[in-house]
């Protein structure tokens, strides 16, 4: 059962995400970057030498920081990242 007190205390987001681009929309450059860049992760090319590549921090700099916030598991971090990846330029070119 919930306390009072904690029922009225607001959660708060632990990071500040004014600090992000949150454009919804891919910008046209970031989608050619990602349809250069992902079929490469599918030829085995190690996934941090094609994201460090790719220069796709306003979109990954987020997810980095979650991870980070989270201390989600370094070694799964990239596998996540292209999931994530994927996902947004499927939803970018829809």
């Amino acid at each position: 059962m919930l306390n009072a007190s904690s029922s009225l205390t607001p959660w708060v987001w632990p990071l500040n995400i004014e600090c992000y681009d949150r454009t919804p929309e891919l910008k046209r450059q970031e989608i050619k970057v990602l349809e250069r860049h992902l079929p490469r992760l599918e030829q085995g090319v190690q996934p941090c030498n094609v994201m460090r590549q790719a220069k796709l921090d306003r979109l990954l700099d987020p997810v980095e920081d979650v991870f980070s916030h989270v201390r989600f598991q370094r070694n799964r971090q990239p596998a996540m990242k292209i999931l994530l990846l994927k996902e947004m330029l499927s939803m970018g070119m829809d």
